[in-house]
């Protein structure tokens, strides 16, 4: 579980730029749970910053099925706004 925004935005952060890069979710290298990860994914969806996965709720958390995955207009403006 994030302890932190920023370790939430670090996440999000990793993953968007992964998957611009051409990795698929279950190739991302992140160094956080793989529930962790979902919730990272979930959110840039929430936000409008990825296409192409959907998710399902479960008991445990989420299912993603992903699709024709890629990072939007507004993902990709958010990396810029974040780069370090």
């Amino acid at each position: 579980m994030f302890k932190t925004v920023a370790e939430f935005d670090e996440a999000m952060y990793s993953a968007l730029c992964q998957i611009r890069d051409g990795s698929r979710l279950k190739e991302l290298k992140l160094d956080y749970s793989d529930s962790d990860v979902l919730h990272a994914i979930k959110e840039c969806v929430d936000r409008g910053y990825l296409e192409g996965v959907s998710f399902r709720g479960t008991a445990g958390g989420y299912i993603a099925s992903e699709g024709d995955l890629f990072v939007t207009y507004s993902g990709l403006q958010y990396l810029e706004a974040h780069k370090s």
